[in-house]
């Protein structure tokens, strides 16, 4: 089943760092209220609710339940599509635009976690060898960067069956397959 690719409108609201959060938090945990959201992001609920009414708002999020607390109703949400996929066949100037700046802010979110892995382990704080990175450049056939697209499909496939929101240690899969544009032919 394939995923649709996220409007310009839901990309504008995921290129925040802090809804990028809150929607890994919802589809690696599960459905969560602000509270259990603010623990698992490390940031304060008051903070949340402006990112939960833009994500709300571009239907990315939504209520599923309304729980009663002894303060007040706390409202419960989950991410209606747990990854993001952008349509890159679409060539207008201003999705490409709001597509990249997505997408990088993805990627320092990703090189932040990289750093606090590696700031914990030096001090005894994580266990090391955890992590994987590779790096690899090869000149690839336009069939061959199908394949590679299709075998990232397939293991994110992997990745999101083996999820367990009540389980296992929360990790982070990113990955890209980019033309080397600075490169000599």
């Amino acid at each position: 089943m394939s995923i649709p690719p996220f409007s310009p409108e839901q990309l504008e609201a995921v290129s925040s760092s802090a809804r990028q959060e809150i929607m890994e938090a919802l589809a690696a945990y599960g459905s969560q209220s602000v509270s259990g959201l603010a623990t698992i992001t490390g940031r304060r609920p008051k903070g949340l609710y402006f990112h939960l009414k833009a994500l709300e708002a571009v239907e990315l999020i939504h209520v599923v339940d309304v729980r009663r607390t002894q303060r007040r109703p706390e409202a419960v949400y989950s991410v209606r599509q747990p990854r993001m996929r952008v349509d890159i066949e679409n060539q207008d100037p201003d999705y490409r635009l709001t597509a990249d700046k997505t997408i990088e802010t993805s990627l320092r979110q990703t090189l932040r976690q990289f750093q606090k892995y590696t700031q914990a382990v030096r001090e005894n704080r994580a266990v090391p060898g955890l992590s994987g990175v590779a790096r690899v450049s090869a000149r690839l056939s336009p069939e061959a960067v199908d394949e590679v697209r299709k075998r990232m499909l397939d293991l994110i496939a992997f990745v999101k069956e083996q999820g367990r929101p009540d389980q296992g240690q929360h990790n982070v899969v990113t990955m890209a397959i980019l033309p080397m544009v600075d490169r000599e032919p």
